[in-house]
């Protein structure tokens, strides 16, 4: 049986059909006691402390084995004696060069707008999702931390055959220090929550269990460099076949090297420039780069980093997000 928190609030009845997105009125939160709010903020503090427990891959609780070592990221499966049964364990690993404050900047997910460029960028399978309750919000003094009740939607690749799962689970973020060196993590932690009950009878998902999620971010010896890990201990819930259990959770644990790709798009947008101050191109007759001249087969292009103009081809075809549009360099 999985340990879970459970909180003592009218269930919200439901009866819209499985179509995704939901309303974001479909859940129907009440507000949540002092003493509650106080138990989940406890409760996510103790799932910080055994992700960081529990992501160590030497001298930790669990064993884990090499499953593949591609490109400086190891993908780790292993044996937890203490998990519930028909737990997956997975953990990848990897060194990225940025800082905590770059790496905790692509995890923030408190407004839709942000929580839609985590997913594009981090979880594209997940298919909807909820921040049911807020319990802590950053502020001046501690700006990289949160606490909040969140439910998501993970979809399945082939829907016809296999439910979707959903989870219901504590986020935490938190600053910590560990043998004198700073990190930085986000861990998830399911429990169960009156207002978010079982929707398989009124919406076919399947309810899945975080027994242990998250990502841990530590400084490394070598300045610039993080040392990173992504620990994945899960239950999918009903009978997923074990070779897509396995698939699914290798595809995410993957998915950490992508962020250094990420830190360094968003540097790149704090350095674009607005349109009012790019170089007129009507004031080039030439490219600012190769000095051919600009024709039919040559033509200008405004680039946004340096504001000069340049032949279209030989503008660097990247489009990355800033704020709610792309640009383009």
């Amino acid at each position: 049986m999985f340990d879970g928190f459970i909180l003592a609030v009218v269930p919200s009845p439901s009866s819209f059909m499985a179509s995704f997105p939901l309303p974001s009125t479909f859940f129907r939160c009440p507000p949540l006691s002092r003493k509650d709010e106080f138990l989940l903020q406890q409760f996510a503090e103790q799932a910080s402390l055994d992700l960081v427990h529990y992501s160590q891959l030497e001298h930790g609780p669990v064993t884990w084995t090499l499953l593949e070592d591609d490109h400086d990221v190891q993908v780790f499966v292993g044996q937890d004696p203490t998990a519930p049964p028909r737990v997956i364990n997975y953990i990848s690993s990897t060194q990225v060069h940025a800082t905590i404050d770059e790496v905790a900047r692509l995890f923030q997910t408190e407004t839709p707008h942000e929580y839609a460029t985590y997913r594009r960028n981090f979880a594209k399978d997940i298919i909807d999702g909820a921040l049911l309750y807020t319990l802590a919000q950053s502020s001046e003094a501690n700006p990289r931390h949160f606490v909040g009740v969140r439910w998501m939607v993970v979809g399945s690749p082939v829907p016809a055959v296999i439910k979707h799962r959903d989870f219901c689970s504590i986020e935490g973020r938190y600053d910590f220090d560990l043998n004198g060196k700073r990190g930085w993590l986000r861990c998830f932690k399911s429990i169960e929550l009156a207002a978010c009950p079982d929707l398989e009878p009124t919406l076919g998902l399947v309810r899945g269990r975080y027994h242990r999620v998250g990502f841990v971010f530590i400084e490394s010896d070598r300045p610039g460099v993080l040392q990173v890990t992504q620990l994945m201990q899960l239950y999918t819930g009903g009978h997923l076949p074990s070779w897509l259990q396995r698939f699914s959770a290798k595809r995410r644990a993957r998915s950490i090297k992508h962020i250094e790709m990420f830190v360094r798009q968003n540097r790149m947008a704090l350095m674009i420039l607005s349109d009012a101050i790019l170089v007129d191109k009507t004031s080039r007759r030439r490219c600012f780069l190769c000095q051919h001249k600009f024709g039919p087969f040559r033509m200008k292009w405004s680039c946004q980093q340096c504001g000069e103009v340049l032949i279209l081809v030989l503008s660097l075809y990247t489009y990355f997000e800033f704020g709610q549009d792309f640009a383009r360099v």
